[in-house]
């Protein structure tokens, strides 16, 4: 895509910039709003950013979920119906809650992210697969408010995680804040 700009000088000394590309899209900015146009472009690509940092999130921890299954040699279920829950419910251990916990201190100490929204992503697998098997094998997952308690309650260890790679952040940003304030 080609964008070209195209400046038009008025006669009260405004001036109007066209905007067009090759796939015949045009923007007309005037030297009034063009701030406030760039504003909500940079607030647009701050959230589509965000967003896709929480959907990383989702792939991180079903690979958290096969790391684990790797380590610690589980099992696979039974071909059928719950086939795929079992095998994340069943990798989920003491391991891997550790494992939920670390990722969750990195998070927070890197992304800062919100920590319930970031843990819960983390977990997000969980509930997928649930609604999955829900609505090809009819009969299953008929107590799914239960499991989504039981699920949020899988990702307490990243929230925790998340909580406190924050408050570390914080603290080594407010002592080299406050060394910075002694050496002026």
């Amino acid at each position: 895509m080609e964008l070209c700009f195209r400046r038009y000088n008025l006669s009260d000394n405004n001036s109007i910039w066209t905007i067009h590309s090759n796939w015949h899209f045009y923007i007309e900015v005037t030297a009034n709003n063009f701030g406030e146009i760039y504003y909500y472009f940079r607030l647009m690509l701050k959230i589509i950013i965000r967003i896709a940092k929480y959907i990383l999130l989702i792939f991180v921890g079903l690979l958290i979920l096969l790391l684990s299954s790797r380590i610690q040699h589980v099992e696979p279920p039974q071909a059928g119906e719950y086939y795929y829950s079992s095998f994340l419910r069943n990798n989920y251990t003491i391991l891997s809650a550790c494992i939920f916990l670390v990722v969750g201190l990195l998070i927070g100490y890197y992304f800062k992210l919100e920590p319930l929204l970031a843990g819960v992503s983390l977990i997000l697998i969980f509930p997928i697969t649930a609604f999955y098997e829900s609505t090809v094998y009819r009969g299953s997952h008929n107590l799914i408010p239960f499991e989504l308690v039981v699920y949020l309650l899988f990702s307490l260890p990243a929230i925790a995680g998340i909580y406190l790679g924050r408050l570390i952040s914080n603290r080594i940003t407010v002592s080299k804040g406050s060394k910075k304030n002694l050496n002026t």
